[in-house]
């Protein structure tokens, strides 16, 4: 199976994962636009950074289903911990932005957030 073959595997894989992201993302999007509406801070030079953010997490998603393809074949090692690690930035994104729109937020969802983050971290500090 040549390369390419390979990254589109990895990719139908990780599809629902990668499709989680997608939403999150934008309900982040959604939700950072309605913050800074309401505060009176929508800025373009704050969107311009999120969307720059947003724009590397996508690409090191992509990078990590290359190294995976090149590495493990038809083990998204690197691809699971880079989504894991993008859906919990997003997730407590979303709260932090519901939760300054007055929307309270359970402590036991971020928290569990928190900790998928710490442990998607802590698995890519150790490869």
């Amino acid at each position: 199976m040549n390369l390419f073959n390979e990254i589109q595997h990895l990719s139908n894989i990780m599809l629902n994962d990668i499709q989680v992201f997608v939403v999150l993302m934008a309900i982040d999007v959604i939700t950072g636009l309605i913050k800074g509406t309401r505060n009176h801070r929508l800025s373009s030079s704050i969107m311009n950074l999120g969307i720059r953010k947003k724009s590397g997490m996508i690409f090191a998603i992509v990078f990590a289903i290359v190294l995976d393809a090149m590495m493990f074949k038809d083990v998204p090692t690197f691809t699971t911990m880079m989504v894991l690690l993008s859906i919990a930035n997003e997730g407590l994104s979303i709260c932090e932005n519901l939760s300054q729109l007055g929307v309270p937020i359970p402590k036991a969802i971020t928290n569990r957030l928190k900790v998928l983050k710490e442990d998607a971290e802590e698995s890519s500090n150790k490869e």
